[in-house]
């Protein structure tokens, strides 16, 4: 459904638009060259400030990032080095070498298995 508008609103939309625009191109000034200069020149130095501005940022943040690693790396080694062995038990030494048991020979020595050739 298509919508329309009535002829006058048209007209008052018309206008309104070309009562906006008319000031902005009824009122233009002519830059001389020391001033389109100056906006250049002006323009320059808001860019370089950014450029150091960020480039600042990185190099910050680039050394806080490598100074939190040495220092965990540090805290890590400190850590492993003086770790607290005060309560851990000694090695315990080894014990006496039992006495060995002889058994007394009362009975003669024989083979326990015998050969199927030696059996007739």
């Amino acid at each position: 459904m298509k919508m329309t508008y009535p002829p006058h609103k048209k007209i008052l939309l018309l206008l309104a638009l070309v009562g906006m625009f008319l000031p902005s191109c009824l009122d233009r000034e002519e830059y001389s060259a020391e001033d389109i200069q100056a906006l250049i020149n002006e323009e320059v130095a808001k860019r370089i400030d950014d450029f150091k501005r960020i480039k600042l940022e990185r190099c910050e943040e680039t050394a806080l990032k490598e100074a939190n690693r040495i220092v965990d790396s540090l805290l890590i080694e400190q850590a492993f080095f003086e770790r607290d062995t005060f309560f851990r038990p000694d090695k315990p030494n080894k014990p006496e070498r039992p006495v060995i048991k002889q058994l007394g020979d009362s009975l003669p020595l024989k083979p326990l298995f015998q050969r199927k050739d030696t059996l007739q």
